[in-house]
């Protein structure tokens, strides 16, 4: 199993160096997601937003990231704001919790 999940990695980091991604840019819109951008450093929301711009435009011009610069250099399972989004997490399953007898 781990030799799959090693070329599961191998292949999706080379998908997401094709755009220019990071692996946390592929997440979802949640709640979370958007609390974690709003906490997180105002370099981290425009970084993930610009990722995203220039992944859209590299598709719509038929081109690749590493046409333009080496993949050496990305970093594509670099997480920023994957701790976050645990802390936000846990936080809501706790007022769940405690919140219970006001059902």
């Amino acid at each position: 199993m781990r030799g799959l999940a090693g070329w599961y990695k191998r292949a999706l980091a080379y998908e997401l160096n094709k755009m220019g991604l990071r692996a946390e840019d592929l997440f979802i819109e949640t709640p979370e997601l958007k609390e974690a951008l709003a906490l997180a450093h105002p370099d981290v929301a425009k970084g993930r937003y610009r990722r995203l711009l220039r992944a859209s435009d590299l598709t719509f011009k038929g081109k690749e990231y590493t046409d333009y610069k080496s993949a050496d250099q990305l970093e594509p399972f670099k997480f920023e704001l994957w701790e976050t989004m645990d802390r936000i997490k846990a936080r809501e399953q706790e007022y769940a919790i405690l919140n219970l007898h006001k059902k």
